[in-house]
């Protein structure tokens, strides 16, 4: 097959995805590079989608071939007539390329933009001022987010994860430039995505691999803190040229504002970070039912934080240094844990109420493996003092603890064993539910 038929076979390959409504973003530029290439190619498309457009009303009437030859056997192929066919046929092709063309971009113009990443994590009771996301959504380059409160965490697909509180308003431009026009935001890249940049009215953050937070309000100018690593902060005028370059580094806090054109140091405050930390803690993706807490939790006894078509996961006390050793019975086993041992706990939390349209149906993925889960009621509350919140009050009763009996509760660690799902039962009486889920780095 030669190189002419080849492509003419995959133009009308093109053409038919159009058709049935199933061409991506690179199938369109793909379709636009062979038409644009040559006129032969421009009028096989043209034919085979048959626009309703000025073409089609054009190939309703004669075709420029018949014009000319009518012309050339009535007026004996006079230079006018000639002429003026071939003013027609140069008109004709130039409104086949410019309906083509335009079409083209057109159909560029309404396909899906690039996909950039997805939402990894919700928090309970978010509000929305933006369409509402569900967990597992792709987002697209072009996306506005706004959140009047709660959290979300979007994941890159170069595996930044960004980290928002409302209220916010977040342009997701593309996959290494986002622009947070108020709010905050918090933003650990690996070397994947270095470059990562975020942008304000006041300053364009650039990473260069760390974790960092932007605060920014309206009027009030932007708050730049780095717990660590390196990033790069330009203080930008009102049409974003860069006044002057800062390099903030482990435990730096910088205020930029273009309004007067300044930067100022701050005293570097853990408080925001710890905000992020107590949503999410080291969880990396939450699916089904499953949903972060946007609050600190201390009363978490029947009645007192319902929750309704989801399941609360709840960051506990994280990396504590065990002074003594502890024997914890575990759905595996006797699990023994030794002083200096570092704990981290995450309780999950399901208390239904009276009201559901939802099956307690979800999981939890975490950075690093689960060393063990704790569901009987005996061994949580050997736990609620070691790794429990300070000052939480927890339920003190047996039916607090997993039912795993045929009909009951069902937990299942992953291979990797680093998600958990779960499948809790919600029926009456005994729907109420806690398990801990343990993460543990062994003292050697």
């Amino acid at each position: 097959m030669s190189d002419q038929n080849k492509i003419s076979t995959e133009l009308l390959g093109l053409a038919e995805a159009f058709l049935q409504g199933k061409l991506n973003a690179a199938g369109s530029h793909r379709l636009e590079e062979i038409i644009l290439s040559e006129v032969q190619y421009r009028q096989k498309f043209v034919e085979y989608v048959n626009m309703n457009s000025a073409l089609s009303m054009m190939a309703r009437q004669q075709s420029p071939d018949e014009l000319f030859h009518e012309s050339y056997y009535k007026r004996q192929n006079t230079w006018l007539k000639k002429e003026r066919v071939t003013k027609l046929i140069a008109a004709a092709t130039s409104v086949a390329l410019v309906c083509c063309i335009g079409f083209v971009a057109f159909l560029i113009g309404n396909l899906p933009t690039p996909q950039i990443g997805y939402v990894a994590a919700l928090s309970d009771g978010i509000e929305w001022s933006s369409p509402v996301l569900e967990q597992g959504d792709v987002v697209r380059e072009g996306d506005v987010l706004k959140i009047e409160s709660g959290y979300i965490t979007i994941r890159t697909t170069l595996g930044a994860v960004v980290d928002v509180r409302g209220p916010s308003t977040l342009v997701m431009n593309e996959q290494q430039q986002f622009d947070l026009s108020h709010g905050l935001l918090k933003a650990v890249v690996p070397e994947a995505a270095k470059g990562f940049t975020v942008s304000t009215q006041d300053v364009q953050v650039v990473d260069l691999g760390t974790e960092f937070i932007v605060d920014r309000e309206l009027g009030m100018g932007t708050k730049v803190s780095v717990r660590q690593g390196h990033v790069e902060a330009n203080l930008i005028d009102i049409n974003g040229t860069v006044l002057k370059t800062l390099d903030l580094y482990d435990g730096w806090s910088k205020w930029l504002d273009n309004g007067i054109e300044k930067e100022q140091d701050l005293a570097f405050h853990d408080e925001e970070f710890n905000s992020f930390d107590r949503f999410r803690g080291s969880v990396t993706r939450l699916q089904g039912c499953a949903r972060a807490s946007s609050v600190d939790l201390t009363e978490l006894t029947p009645g007192a934080h319902v929750t309704k078509d989801h399941v609360l996961i709840i960051p506990e006390r994280q990396q504590v240094s065990l002074t003594e050793p502890i024997t914890v019975q575990t759905l595996e086993g006797l699990l023994q844990l030794k002083a200096g041992d570092l704990v981290s706990s995450y309780l999950v939390h399901f208390d239904p109420g009276k009201f559901n349209t939802k099956p307690p149906i979800g999981s939890v993925s975490f950075d690093y493996p689960v060393t063990a889960i704790i569901g009987s009621a005996d061994e949580m509350l050997i736990l609620d003092s070691v790794v429990g919140y300070e000052h939480a009050t927890y339920p003190q009763f047996p039916a607090r603890a997993l039912e795993l009996d045929v009909d009951g509760d069902k937990i299942h660690v992953s291979a990797d064993r680093k998600t958990v799902k779960f499948n809790l039962d919600m029926l009456p009486p005994d729907n109420f539910d806690q398990f801990r889920i343990l993460l543990v780095q062994q003292n050697q």
